[in-house]
């Protein structure tokens, strides 16, 4: 169950991206991942990671997107090649937002 919340928790903090409420995203995100954390859920955990760098790289704040783009990547080591392939993804537009190179 609190699997559950925390997906729906990571998409109403998606959602409220979208929507430009930067705030009540990164509460939601939190909350996300608190969750996510109790219940050993890693995917929605390193997703939820994921989104909060998208935020940051939308925000200009390259450095922070770049951190949570490897923690992301780092916090799923059983993840699928689907799911490693979304991560390395956003490894690369936080890493272009920096100039540097992504971690491999």
């Amino acid at each position: 169950m609190m699997g559950a919340v925390s997906d729906l928790c990571y998409l109403t903090g998606y959602m409220a991206v979208d929507e430009g409420l930067h705030g009540l995203a990164q509460r939601y995100y939190l909350k996300a991942l608190e969750l996510a954390g109790a219940a050993e859920d890693h995917l929605t955990f390193c997703t939820t990671l994921r989104g909060m760098s998208v935020q940051a790289v939308d925000l200009g704040h390259g450095a922070e997107a770049m951190r949570l783009a490897d923690a992301a990547a780092a916090a799923s080591p059983q993840a699928g090649p689907r799911m490693r392939a979304f991560l390395a993804g956003q490894q690369a537009h936080a890493a272009a937002q920096t100039g540097r190179e992504p971690r491999r």
